[in-house]
């Protein structure tokens, strides 16, 4: 049955008026193609081997009539829809619109964390030793430092991505990042918590015998804080690597 799928002839494509322009994997870190979509009716009209200027400048030129194209922010794309497609007008799709707020505030709120002074604390400070830095945040720091050393010797975004064999965006936002704490976010695994604003609470509670997963989840909730009880169950056994207070009975919720 697939291969009688397979053999029949590819359906026609209609004239695009909307053509949608995005990568996708064929082999991660590797091989990437390119995807088309006609965007006012949502159907796929062309999948591409390769993702290049000339691919695309190629299927445009084929496939006259596109008056807009929705494109990812590559470089090759642009340069693929001014060669095949001129007088069409070129926008960013929302995913890539919020993508590039959400890197542009990221990148805003490492850079001003430094000068923000925390509120004093409604407890006596209880320090929490830090957890080690994880194998992705080193990675990451290799990765940045790398990318600038090649890029305070004069080399391009081309170069540079035939040098390490890295994709061009990962390359790219390497090089607009001033340090690797920008790509890596507050916490050493570079994943962030809800509670992580409330862990010298969580701390301090603990030390004066509330383990209670239950109780605590009641108690953040008073403070103003939505979040599951599981994710204080996950937080709370993340943090059992520091020495625990002397407790009595432990209390259920914990002893599971």
């Amino acid at each position: 049955m697939l291969r009688l799928i397979r053999a029949l002839p590819d359906p026609e494509v209609s004239p695009v008026r909307v053509l949608g322009v995005d990568d996708f994997a064929l082999k991660r870190g590797h091989h990437y193609g390119t995807v088309l979509i006609d965007m006012e009716n949502r159907r796929p009209v062309g999948l591409l081997p390769e993702r290049s200027a000339d691919a695309l400048a190629d299927w445009l030129t084929r496939h006259p009539g596109v008056e807009v194209i929705c494109r990812d922010r590559a470089r090759y794309y642009a340069e693929g829809a001014d060669q095949g497609a001129a007088d069409a007008v070129q926008v960013a799709d929302r995913f890539h619109l919020w993508q590039n707020l959400g890197d542009a505030a990221e990148r805003l709120v490492a850079r001003l964390r430094p000068q923000w002074t925390p509120p004093p604390p409604e407890n006596p400070q209880v320090t929490v030793p830090e957890k080690p830095e994880g194998l992705r945040a080193q990675r990451i720091r290799e990765r940045h430092a790398a990318v600038h050393a090649l890029k305070n010797k004069g080399m391009g975004i081309g170069g540079i991505v035939t040098e390490l064999g890295l994709d061009p965006k990962t390359v790219r936002k390497n090089m607009l990042a001033a340090t690797a704490d920008e790509l890596i976010g507050s916490s050493p695994t570079g994943r962030q918590s809800s509670l992580d604003g409330h862990a010298a609470y969580l701390a301090a509670r603990w030390t004066e015998g509330s383990t209670s997963t239950s109780r605590l989840h009641r108690e953040l909730a008073d403070r103003g804080l939505t979040v599951s009880e599981r994710t204080v169950r996950r937080f709370r056994c993340g943090s059992r690597r520091t020495p625990n207070p002397p407790l009595g009975r432990p209390s259920r919720g914990l002893a599971r």
